[in-house]
């Protein structure tokens, strides 16, 4: 039988025993045996209750962490429906934008066709507002009109 406890073995348990007998004397021994049974056991009555502690922390956060899954599956779940909400308005949408240019576009075009393949609109004028006849004739009014904003002095207030 090897007697082997923390790397020491049964000699040395023997030396250590014979060195408490000299050392504490024989009628102290059965007393100091007391004491350290006494705080062999305080110390594992520690040790169970902080074990217990760190279980029930351990069970506590188990139990929030599976409520937390449970409520991220839920926000999962509502994120998938709006998001196929969303993606069904949005076809909506955009078979309405379709529908409307569409129906613009067969009016541009049916004006096109009409006209001759030569024949260019003629610009809009951002200033007037109207279609000009003669584009050299609309850029000299828009000279002469800034030329004379910046003749006109400003108004005096005082």
């Amino acid at each position: 039988m090897d007697f082997n406890l923390f790397g020491i073995g049964l000699p040395e348990v023997f030396a250590i025993l014979i060195l408490l007998v000299v050392v504490v004397g024989p009628k102290r021994l059965p007393e100091m045996a007391y004491h350290i049974g006494r705080a062999i056991k305080t110390l594992q009555k520690y040790a169970r209750a902080v074990r217990d502690e760190f279980g029930e922390e351990y069970r506590y956060l188990d139990v929030e962490l599976s409520e937390i899954k449970e409520d991220v599956r839920e926000i999962n779940a509502e994120m998938r429906e709006v998001s196929v909400e969303v993606n069904a308005n949005v076809g909506e949408v955009q078979t309405d934008i379709r529908e409307a240019t569409d129906s613009i576009n067969t009016d541009v075009n049916s004006d096109t066709a009409k006209s001759s393949p030569l024949a260019v609109a003629a610009p809009i004028n951002p200033v007037f507002h109207s279609a000009t006849a003669n584009q050299s004739d609309s850029i000299k009014k828009v000279i002469d009109n800034e030329s004379e904003t910046v003749k006109k002095s400003p108004p005096r207030i005082f």
